[in-house]
């Protein structure tokens, strides 16, 4: 999958808004890592933190995502106009490749998943909180 985001990001070049939803992308990417990182190192870990390693993602998932399939979609003319990375036929190995046609594949391949993964990290949310804060008070 890096290598659809990064080949999407130089074909979205082409865009201005490329570099705004670029942005948005490594703004999201960075905040869940530092908190994944701090999580991960500190070893217990303040509620705070706990608070925000399971529910940034309420904000920052649709944003991503969001960001993501639009840096395609204005990607998309660029690579068609291009052929980028296009294998055609006749050819040494007798297969053919359109990256572009690849690019709609996954960016459709998005819409049923939404829901599923974000229902399933409200669940862990749920379950994270809910058990952190049965500590809190319990203590």
């Amino acid at each position: 999958m890096g290598n659809l985001y990064l080949a999407t990001y130089n074909a979205a070049l082409s865009v201005a808004w490329g570099y705004v939803l670029y942005l948005t992308i490594t703004m999201s990417f960075l905040q869940h890592q530092s908190t994944q990182e701090l999580y991960k190192e500190l070893g217990s870990v303040p509620y705070p933190l706990l608070w925000l390693r399971y529910s940034g993602f309420i904000v920052l998932y649709p944003l991503g995502v969001a960001s993501e399939l639009t840096m395609a979609y204005l990607a998309m003319p660029t690579i068609k106009r291009t052929s980028l990375w296009a294998y055609t036929m006749p050819n040494a190995l007798n297969i053919g490749f359109d990256y572009y046609i690849v690019c709609w594949l996954i960016i459709a391949g998005y819409l049923p998943g939404l829901p599923q993964l974000y229902s399933y990290l409200l669940g862990q949310r749920r379950k994270q909180l809910g058990a952190a804060a049965g500590k809190v008070k319990a203590t």
